[in-house]
């Protein structure tokens, strides 16, 4: 197992459901933390649990990931502030969820389903690459 101690991880969805849990183990394993998602309020939470738990460090960025400028502003603002960045987890996303015997009309599903942004898709790693290439 990996020792987390003094890591730099930065969750996406962190201001509930799994990205929050996984915000709150990696805080017991002494990691620092960027916590990225839409709702502020909800992120200082976490990151104050998260603090209590045991995280030297965290940050709350605000971003919504289906913007591609906010996901190279907040790996950008990762690295910045922890001058790294060791550990990506790539949580966040949406659903539109029906049962399909019930649905009248699932067109409202197809903009989901059809989204070109790369970022949208989470796929970092054009974003996390270039600059993981140039700290080393």
């Amino acid at each position: 197992m990996e020792d987390l101690t003094g890591k730099v991880i930065l969750i996406t969805g962190a201001s509930s459901g799994i990205g929050e849990q996984l915000a709150h183990e990696y805080a017991r394993k002494g990691a620092r933390l960027a916590l990225v998602a839409r709702r502020e309020e909800k992120l200082q939470e976490v990151a104050e649990k998260a603090r209590e738990f045991g995280c030297p460090d965290a940050i709350v960025i605000c971003a919504d990931v289906s913007i591609s400028n906010d996901c190279k502003r907040f790996v950008e603002e990762t690295v910045n502030h922890f001058g790294r960045l060791d550990h990506l987890v790539n949580n966040a996303g949406i659903n539109n969820a029906f049962y399909f015997e019930e649905s009248k009309d699932i067109s409202s599903s197809i903009p989901v389903m059809q989204r070109k942004d790369p970022c949208y898709w989470v796929d970092h790693s054009r974003v996390v690459w270039p600059l993981h290439k140039h700290l080393w």
